[in-house]
């Protein structure tokens, strides 16, 4: 016996067939790892503050690196007015640098912008 496949109605929703794709004209901000033992793990960022620091049994930051050069807590990522973000250094031990300047204050971001925490760089990107 041979079956046919069911042609889908134009009316039908995703659970009878095929998957909807949504896109979002609001770009996303995202921390790429470009650098150390996560390399390639892509973090989404979302508003509101994140704080970075490293990854533990006991602590449970937003953004957890597996990193010992990383304090715990190391940095922080806050949402702007403008939609952007600002990292802050949370008076880690090794610092925190964006583009290889090591920051004293809240510093905006840009895409393209290389942050490195501890011994992890981190590519700061808006698609």
């Amino acid at each position: 016996m041979r079956l046919r496949k069911k042609a889908a109605r134009a009316d039908e929703g995703p659970e009878e067939h095929g998957t909807y794709v949504v896109l979002s004209s609001t770009p996303q901000a995202n921390l790429i790892v470009s650098a150390g033992p996560q390399e390639g793990l892509k973090i989404p960022l979302h508003a509101g503050k994140m704080i970075i620091g490293r990854a533990t049994v006991k602590d449970n930051w937003d953004i957890a690196l597996q990193d010992r050069a990383i304090s715990r807590p190391h940095a922080q990522l806050e949402q702007v007015v403008d939609g952007g973000f600002a990292l802050t250094d949370m008076r880690s031990a090794n610092g925190t640098q964006v583009n290889s300047n090591i920051i004293a204050e809240p510093t905006l971001l840009r895409d393209g912008d290389v942050i490195v925490v501890g011994e992890t760089s981190l590519l700061f990107r808006v698609m």
